[in-house]
């Protein structure tokens, strides 16, 4: 029976081609994620009596002792302190370039800062309850929700890529400036900071404040320089702007799929960050724990 003149065919709305992710930003993300678990294994390794008490009887394995101390020395190295300087740096230049790319990066800064406090608590539980000084204050998650939270609100009024730039270079400068002849270890390994809880005026708190901010103390026992953080931010934002006008990915080899491993870890970098020491200390529980270890 035909079809009356009024009838019309029901049309459903077609959903909006899924952008495709980029794919050098998830690699070279993936693979600075790699790098931090296995740095956070070198320091883990190296902290064997600041996570686990022996209980065993007679004394220490020696093995585990004398491993202790060579990842110990190994993460306290010099040369192990640059590196760490240049893959971290580069890893906030990428979300730098991610920032350049989205629209919602007020809320990422909020929803960044929420998930420090947590960390923050949870940690000072656990050094409150089992002994364990991790406490983080400013650490990486506090620096770094700072930092997206001010690029943010300067892209709201200024869009232009040389602003970015502008900014991430006088930042640089100012990190550097204090970086350089304020912080570092000394031949110990100790962290050199000031006493960041105790002050006599509210002026020296306001005061201690500023040098956490600027890099030029350090407190707890994860530590960054919003401006640190802010400088390569804003770099990366810069570099976005002028790279990916048409966000498309600029690298397309034909051995991408075999990268899913690498890639999948930058796609999910927060969450590796997160859970990748807990997961790291409950593998060396399971090791240590038939030699008398236990937390």
């Amino acid at each position: 029976m035909p079809a009356s003149a009024g009838t019309r065919k029901l049309k459903l709305p077609s959903r909006a081609p899924r952008k495709e992710r980029i794919f050098e930003l998830d690699f070279i993300r993936g693979a600075l994620m790699l790098l931090l678990v296995l740095y956070h294994l070198a320091y883990t390794l190296g902290s064997v009596s600041q996570f686990f008490h022996y209980l065993g009887p007679g004394p220490e394995p020696a093995w585990v002792v004398s491993g202790s101390a060579f990842w110990h020395s190994f993460w306290y190295s010099q040369p192990l302190l640059v590196f760490q300087l240049l893959f971290s740096s580069s890893f906030f230049f990428l979300c730098g370039v991610s920032c350049g790319f989205s629209r919602h990066n007020a809320w990422r800064g909020y929803w960044l800062l929420f998930l420090a406090m947590l960390e923050t608590i949870f940690l000072s539980a656990l050094n409150h309850y089992l002994g364990i000084d991790v406490n983080v204050y400013i650490g990486l998650l506090h620096a770094l929700g700072i930092a997206i939270l001010f690029y943010a609100l300067v892209d709201r009024f200024f869009k232009s890529l040389w602003v970015d730039f502008s900014l991430g270079v006088l930042f640089l400068v100012l990190f550097a400036l204090f970086y350089n002849f304020k912080v570092g270890y000394d031949l110990t390994g100790t962290a050199i900071q000031p006493n960041p809880y105790y002050y006599k005026t509210p002026s020296e708190a306001i005061a201690h404040l500023g040098e956490l901010f600027l890099g030029y103390a350090t407190a707890g026992s994860d530590s960054w320089s919003p401006i640190r953080l802010s400088a390569f931010v804003f770099l990366g934002a810069s570099a976005s702007k002028a790279l990916y006008k048409t966000k498309d990915s600029l690298w397309k080899p034909s051995w991408r799929n075999y990268a899913s491993p690498i890639t999948f870890l930058g796609r999910h970098s927060l969450v590796v960050y997160l859970t990748e020491q807990i997961v790291v200390l409950a593998i060396m529980w399971c090791v240590l724990a038939p030699f008398g270890y236990t937390f």
